[in-house]
């Protein structure tokens, strides 16, 4: 994937995961516009993805370079992580994040995973 371009990635999630993301960044934000980094690792350290690959996706979704996330910005984390747990990869020299190689919709994907935390999606498929 390529990073050092100027062009920050984006995602939108699907009216089926809005709710799911809304409320990871309602965890997350804490009442406040932006999530600083030392207010996420609580919740994506539940994610089981390994602390080296967040950083690199911490970094790659922190547009404005600030250790910071707006709205936006920690949905790009969290389909980041998201993609990782599905064993998939966005398509390349793409920064919407909609798209995967493997050319799988949004809502045939897993949801992200994160442990202690259960969203309605998670309820359904259990």
């Amino acid at each position: 994937m390529n990073t050092s371009s100027s062009t920050s990635l984006t995602y939108t999630p699907s009216p089926n995961e809005a709710s799911i993301y809304e409320y990871l960044f309602s965890i997350a934000a804490e009442n406040k516009s932006v999530v600083l980094g030392s207010d996420a690792v609580p919740l994506v350290a539940t994610s089981k993805v390994p602390i080296p690959v967040l950083k690199q996706l911490w970094i790659m979704a922190d547009s404005q370079k600030a250790n910071a996330l707006s709205k936006q910005d920690f949905f790009v984390l969290i389909r980041l992580i998201q993609l990782f747990q599905n064993q998939e990869k966005p398509v390349p020299n793409n920064n919407d994040l909609r798209f995967v190689v493997s050319g799988k919709t949004q809502d045939q994907l897993k949801p992200p995973y994160f442990e202690g935390i259960t969203t309605t999606q998670q309820q359904q498929q259990q």
